[in-house]
């Protein structure tokens, strides 16, 4: 039996990563996270994305 992919919006994805959405569109423009379509405006994200370690080690901007 195969097992559907759980995919998650953005704004979801932003909520279980504790990560801003900002930053997740940021992280996807350079290539650290891919999105795999679209749910009108919205990117999909595997919901795995979400386990991955920060891509830039807690590095704050500012």
């Amino acid at each position: 039996m195969t097992q559907a992919k759980t995919l998650l919006e953005t704004s979801a994805l932003a909520r279980q990563s504790g990560l801003p959405a900002s930053t997740l569109r940021y992280y996807e423009e350079r290539g650290l996270i891919h999105s795999v379509g679209r749910h009108g405006l919205q990117r999909l994200f595997p919901a795995s994305t979400a386990d991955q370690r920060r891509p830039c080690g807690g590095i704050q901007s500012g």
